[in-house]
């Protein structure tokens, strides 16, 4: 892996981590008091016929996985932009012949 893709990388998966939270934050409370965890705790009940409440283990390893799945497709998607953006601006920047020259 080249240096733009690692540093697209680490950003986009921070943003990703960021706005996750932040979603959680603003329309749902805490982690554990509604928005992520209420959300995964309805999708169990209905998938399993269960009880399970905001609070239960299993709630919350499905959260940290879901926000893990979003950091990782958002990290993905940073460091393809970012590579795609290096190469770019080489092709830009480069010294020689070009087709506006001619």
């Amino acid at each position: 892996m080249n240096k733009p893709f690692k540093i697209g990388a680490l950003l986009g998966g921070g943003l990703g981590f960021v706005i996750a939270i932040g979603m959680d934050l603003i329309m749902g409370g805490t982690i554990t008091n509604g928005g992520w965890a209420d959300a995964v705790a309805k999708d169990l009940n209905l998938l399993f016929n269960s009880n399970y409440k905001n609070t239960d283990l299993i709630v919350i390893f499905c959260v940290f996985l879901v926000i893990g799945f979003m950091v990782i497709i958002s990290a993905l998607l940073g460091g393809a932009l970012a590579s795609l953006l290096s190469a770019f601006f080489d092709f830009m920047t480069k010294k020689g012949k070009s087709i506006i020259d001619e």
